[in-house]
C-alpha cells in the first residue's frame, strides 16, 4: 500500500503567492524569503538545505530558526507557526488559525494578481 504525501494546502497558497510576486529561487537567496501577507500575517520562507534564522519582523522580537524547506509565521509579530512538506502547526484561535492564515494568503494572491493587471503592486 503506498502513501501519498499530501502537501499542506498553506504551503501551496505560499507558493502560488511567491510565484505571482515573481519570486524566483528562494533557495539561493541569502536567508529566507520574508513577506507580510497582510496587516496581521507575516510569513519567512527557507528555502535552504539548512535551518536559517528569519528577521525580526516587529518590536516582539519573534526571530526563529526557520528549518529547512518550512514556512515560519507570525500573526501581529507573535510567533503563530511553522510548517513543511509533511505538516506542521498553526495557532487554533479565533482570530489566528490556518483557515484565516489560508484565506489571507488567497486574498494577498487576488489583490497582487489585480494589482499586476493594473500596472502595480502592493
Amino acid at each position: 500500500m503506498s502513501k501519498e504525501l499530501l502537501i499542506p494546502e498553506m504551503l501551496t497558497l505560499v507558493a502560488e503567492l511567491a510565484f505571482k510576486l515573481g519570486v524566483q529561487i528562494i533557495k539561493d537567496l541569502p536567508g529566507c524569503w520574508e513577506h507580510q501577507v497582510d496587516d496581521s500575517w507575516w510569513i519567512a520562507v527557507n528555502g535552504h538545505h539548512e535551518a536559517i534564522r528569519c528577521s525580526d519582523n516587529s518590536e516582539t522580537g519573534m526571530a526563529a530558526e526557520v528549518p529547512p524547506y518550512h514556512v515560519y509565521v507570525t500573526y501581529h509579530g507573535w510567533a503563530a507557526g511553522i510548517v513543511g512538506p509533511a505538516g506542521g502547526i498553526i495557532v487554533g484561535g479565533d482570530g489566528a488559525n490556518e483557515n484565516r492564515l489560508c484565506a489571507a494568503l488567497r486574498a494577498a494572491i487576488s489583490h497582487d494578481v489585480a494589482a499586476q493587471q493594473q500596472g502595480a503592486l502592493w
